[in-house]
């Protein structure tokens, strides 16, 4: 790894140590899968997934996390409700970070979303930023700047894996 924590599983990512998972949060309980999967060798990639402000699901980037580490990424899981800041201290933090991943499960969170990726945008403008789940249609992560949209984490991990192939030809 590259020095990142263990994910929402294991109470957040200390990416440059400014942002904590508030007290009480529910932890994902699939965190601690990942490590049967990881395979072995150089990562492909990293990757920095979260939900934005808001959204307090942190199941679904947990679930991410291990699709992605098992074809064998780099992933720092923030987990649920991440402050913009918090996401940005830790793709500058972790580098190289290859993309960001934004996930939302419900309705109402599409400002935050826009917020969040221009933040990214501004912050590290060759990031690529992937929007996934069902609480956005993909003309709305589009909208919002999203490179990108997954409707779930299969199709996010296909995504970047594909992303890898197309930089090696």
């Amino acid at each position: 790894g590259r020095g990142a924590g263990g994910g929402a599983g294991r109470g957040g990512v200390s990416c440059g140590g400014a942002w904590r998972p508030p007290a009480g949060a529910r932890r994902a309980p699939v965190a601690g899968v990942c490590r049967r999967l990881r395979r072995g060798g150089c990562p492909r990639g990293g990757l920095v997934v979260g939900a934005p402000e808001g959204e307090l699901q942190a199941i679904p980037t947990a679930i991410v996390a291990v699709l992605l580490r098992a074809r064998g990424f780099d992933v720092a899981d923030l987990g649920a409700n991440v402050p913009s800041s918090a996401f940005v201290d830790c793709v500058r933090t972790w580098w190289p970070v290859d993309a960001g991943g934004i996930a939302v499960t419900g309705p109402g969170h599409r400002t935050a979303v826009r917020r969040l990726v221009r933040i990214l945008r501004t912050a590290e403008p060759s990031l690529r930023v992937i929007v996934g789940g069902a609480g956005l249609t993909e003309a709305e992560a589009l909208e919002c700047a999203a490179d990108v949209w997954a409707p779930d984490g299969r199709a996010l991990a296909r995504i970047v894996a594909d992303w890898e192939v197309d930089q090696t030809q």
